[in-house]
């Protein structure tokens, strides 16, 4: 029998062996809200404003792809935590939701990337390969993906990432879209529900990969003081 209720894993109680349960914490929290405010972190763990920021400067200096974000352990390895089982990029909803798939890995391409493209001219189908990429993945894929991929997309233009880091975007567009529309089916036709959602997809790399966060200018210095 399903059930609605989300039980909360034993290494997350008051109990966490992972070491560094500050830590732990913050990072669960900022994945799971990427949009939110230091100071939100801040209200919604009970820490101090000045925690919260030497949390997060703490955790810049860790290769944060690496992490679990459910064990806070380094030990992910191609999207799954080898220590306990967890897949980050998965979505967080009933399995009677998506029941054809436990995982987004498991979707058909494109379903579930965002920088790479099959070549249809190499399949060898009498159709013009261009005309029947548009029939294929139109028919495919949810029309609310394609509207957050090409926002996202469109971010990523700014710094062009390496391939690796635009298909996880699009793994985490499908993760993000899926469990919005499972929570909240009603509000799934509003259109400044797909910037939101690409603005959090956008904020879980950045977290994840610093290269993509934006630069920081320094006012110049008054040399006349």
């Amino acid at each position: 029998m399903l059930t609605e209720v989300y039980v909360e894993p034993t290494y997350l109680s008051d109990n966490c062996k992972c070491g560094a349960h500050r830590l732990h914490r913050v990072l669960r929290f900022a994945w799971e809200n990427p949009s939110a405010s230091r100071k939100d972190c801040a209200r919604a763990l009970k820490m101090s404003y000045n925690n919260v920021l030497g949390a997060f400067h703490r955790l810049r200096k860790r290769d944060l792809t690496r992490y679990c974000i459910e064990c806070n352990k380094p030990t992910l390895f191609n999207g799954v935590c080898v220590n306990c089982g967890a897949e980050r990029e998965a979505p967080r909803i009933f399995t009677a939701a998506v029941h054809d798939s436990q995982s987004p890995t498991n979707w058909l391409h494109p379903g579930n990337l965002l920088g790479s493209e099959t070549d249809y001219d190499r399949i060898g189908f009498v159709n013009h390969g261009f005309v029947l990429k548009r029939r294929v993945e139109r028919g495919i894929e949810d029309p609310m993906i394609i509207a957050v991929k090409s926002e996202v997309e469109n971010e990523l233009k700014r710094t062009f990432p390496s391939e690796v880091i635009t298909d996880e975007a699009g793994r985490l567009v499908v993760k993000e879209v899926i469990e919005f529309k499972a929570r909240y089916p009603s509000l799934a036709s509003s259109k400044n529900v797909r910037k939101q959602l690409a603005e959090n997809v956008i904020n879980r790399l950045r977290l994840l990969h610093p290269q993509l966060r934006p630069i920081t200018v320094l006012p110049k210095e008054d040399k006349t003081a």
